[in-house]
């Protein structure tokens, strides 16, 4: 199972993780540097994060869910 959805799952999911993760400390710099506090930069992040949180993946996982699960293999 794990074979079979390590290129078209796995990989882009780690390669999108890593990429958030590198431009997160660069946003509060940019914050930072644009004159807001470093709590304030640090919040305007954690916020941006639950956002996505919320509107994003949540609504999508629920959009997904009806449309039920495919075997994936079982040709």
């Amino acid at each position: 199972m794990l074979k079979l959805i390590f290129w078209p799952v796995l990989v882009p999911t780690v390669l999108f993780s890593m990429g958030l993760g590198a431009i997160v400390p660069i946003q509060i710099l940019a914050t930072i540097r644009l004159g807001a506090s470093p709590a304030l930069a640090s919040s305007l992040v954690a916020v941006a994060g639950v956002f996505a949180l919320l509107f994003c993946t949540v609504p999508v996982g629920g959009a997904i869910l009806p449309t039920g699960t495919r075997m994936v293999g079982n040709d």
